[in-house]
């Protein structure tokens, strides 16, 4: 993973689909091999359990190398989740959220939470007046927040059994978190 320097690297997501200047990569490292059905973060990740064709450690790290080479070649700084044995941390969208200038470190479901060591060392290079880390009632997940000019768009639920289910999802706590700490952006909300 390269360090920036020393320097403090700078978050700036105004909109989900500006150009890319550097990304978290997910790493398919020492994943673990293919999980329990029961242990699974999503639905879709269980049908290719079930059928057999869950893909295996040595083709993702092809294909994210690949990946990782394609966004160099565009001169997108590409930062990686120091490695932790035997996780799964191929989904950093999940586990971090930037939006303007702030980087929200979300609630995750417990058994996502060991992912946010990953990212821990890209975490403390992020100026720390810029980090956001809701309490633990506040639930996000990245995927579900999509800043998009002057929007936030908002997959959220207002169930209140979290960790009955093995999906993150943000919750209606969570919105108001957003709508909070950014009270010029307009949220849109989907449940």
């Amino acid at each position: 993973m390269p360090i920036l320097n020393g320097k403090i690297i700078p978050v700036k997501i105004l909109d989900e689909i500006a150009p890319l200047e550097l990304v978290v990569l997910g790493t398919a490292n020492h994943s673990g091999g293919v999980p329990k059905f029961e242990d699974t973060h999503d639905p879709k990740s269980r049908e290719p359990i079930l059928d057999g064709t869950y893909p295996i450690e040595s083709d993702l790290l092809i294909e994210t190398d690949q990946f990782r080479d394609v966004l160099e070649k565009y001169d997108v700084t590409v930062l990686r989740p120091q490695v932790i044995d035997n996780l799964n941390q191929i989904f950093t969208r999940d586990i971090g959220i930037a939006i303007d200038d702030r980087f929200i470190i979300p609630k995750v479901t417990h058994n996502r939470r060991k992912e946010v060591e990953g990212i821990r060392p890209i975490i403390d290079q992020i100026d720390p007046i810029k980090l956001l880390e809701p309490h633990i009632d506040i639930r996000m997940e990245g995927g579900d927040v999509m800043p998009c000019d002057g929007k936030i768009f908002v997959g959220y639920s207002n169930k209140t059994d979290w960790d009955e289910y093995i999906s993150s999802r943000t919750n209606e706590a969570g919105v108001e978190y957003l709508v909070r700490n950014f009270p010029d952006w307009e949220i849109v909300l989907f449940e």
